[in-house]
């Protein structure tokens, strides 16, 4: 999957991420061999404890780091 990788300026070892608009949660869920309803519940539960942002596209991980770790 191709992503963007960027340095936040507000933390020394923070990095975010922009997913492009042309990756669908049915991309996601066909990659990791899931159902798309699974894959939109897990990124669904992510966005409420504040790891991914969903809308507005583009999907947006603020702490590459943290998301990881959680995983």
């Amino acid at each position: 999957m191709f992503i963007r990788n960027r340095q936040n300026d507000r933390s020394k070892n923070k990095s975010s991420t922009l997913i492009p608009r042309v990756i669908t949660q049915q991309h996601v869920a066909e990659y990791c061999q899931t159902s798309r309803e699974y894959t939109t519940m897990i990124l669904n539960r992510l966005a409420k404890d504040g790891y991914i942002r969903l809308r507005p596209k583009p999907w947006f991980i603020p702490d590459v780091e943290a998301l990881v770790h959680r995983l």
